[in-house]
């Protein structure tokens, strides 16, 4: 199945059905928030020892794509069931962080994107709010 004809509620829709059909559906926010850190701790797995890596050898091992891609996907169905079971519309509240996080980022505040900016505004954020 190519991903160029799939739409976000098709995915969201079949994801219903799925957990529907195993008798999944009501499950606990906590137990699908565990879930997604579960999920987001076995990508990170991946990338586990990069930066020792590279100090000793200078290079990362290159990543197999297909199991990274598998762990990102559990990560998003986890997230889209948490996001079903709390009556969140995933893509209103993403378009509304993300021109949240454009005021809060501005680009007249952020210099070439550098860490020390980020860190910058974020600090001055939290200290105001």
């Amino acid at each position: 199945m190519s991903n160029k004809n799939i739409t976000f509620e098709k995915v969201v829709q079949q994801l219903h059905s799925f957990r529907k059909e195993r008798g999944w559906l009501g499950l606990a926010p906590v137990d699908l928030a565990k879930s997604i850190i579960l999920e987001a701790a076995e990508l990170l797995e991946h990338y586990q020892w990069d930066g020792t890596d590279v100090k000793r050898k200078g290079s990362t091992v290159k990543k197999n794509k297909h199991e990274v891609a598998s762990e990102v996907a559990d990560i998003f169905i986890y997230i889209l069931e948490f996001c079903q079971e709390n009556d969140i519309d995933l893509l209103e509240v993403t378009a509304k962080k993300i021109e949240h996080n454009s005021k809060k980022y501005s680009t007249k505040d952020m210099k070439n994107g550098s860490r020390e900016a980020y860190e910058s505004v974020k600090k001055n954020y939290r200290k105001n709010n």
